[in-house]
């Protein structure tokens, strides 16, 4: 009986050690953070990509290829047809060039413009936010402990409140992100492409 005892708190000992080693890890990481603001932005970036791995974003099921045609003022159902020849037309396989897929390649970018703007400003809401200690700390647990999800309900709550919280919209109250020159050339692009028959 004695040994079992003996076995019993090594056991719980052992348990503890799992469950709280890692958290007195995050704790000594937080202690030391650095406080100059290159480094506050470094780890709320680190802190944002694995509170984005632990919590993945829903990915848009269908992305609507004609918008930009609409916003440079192509109005009429058929300025797809009109433009590019057909009502929908394909992207080439073997990556080869097409007016079409010039005009894609263009919204992407328009897309990859916009997204780095949503993470720069995730990432300084977090910076401004969340003190060195939170930022060292938040990453380890969410990294490292049995209580990740705690740790990024406790990030999740505040990129909510700041409108941060998906991964491709910025708060609608907020300032918007102008993207008028990416626009423009889009607009220049679709208004040298000859109409097609």
């Amino acid at each position: 009986m004695p040994m079992v005892r003996k076995l019993a708190g090594w056991v719980i000992v052992f348990g503890l050690g799992l469950l709280l080693g890692p958290i007195l890890v995050g704790a000594v990481a937080g202690l030391t953070a650095s406080s100059d603001e290159q480094a506050r932005w470094q780890s709320a970036g680190i802190l944002l990509g694995a509170f984005d791995e632990q919590s993945p974003q829903l990915a848009l099921a269908s992305q609507d290829r004609s918008w930009a045609i609409r916003e440079c003022g192509h109005d009429s159902g058929d300025a797809v047809q009109q433009l590019f020849g057909e009502a929908s037309p394909p992207l080439p396989a073997d990556r080869s060039w097409t007016p079409f897929a010039g005009y894609f390649d263009l919204t992407l970018w328009h897309g990859s413009v916009f997204r780095r703007e949503v993470l720069r400003r995730r990432i300084e809401a977090l910076a401004q936010g969340f003190s060195p200690f939170s930022l060292a700390f938040l990453d380890n647990c969410i990294r490292r402990t049995a209580f990740a999800g705690l740790c990024a309900l406790r990030v999740e709550a505040f990129l909510e409140e700041a409108g941060l919280r998906g991964t491709s919209s910025l708060p609608s109250g907020g300032p918007r992100f102008d993207q008028s020159r990416e626009l423009a050339t889009i607009c220049r692009y679709l208004g040298g492409l000859r109409p097609r028959a």
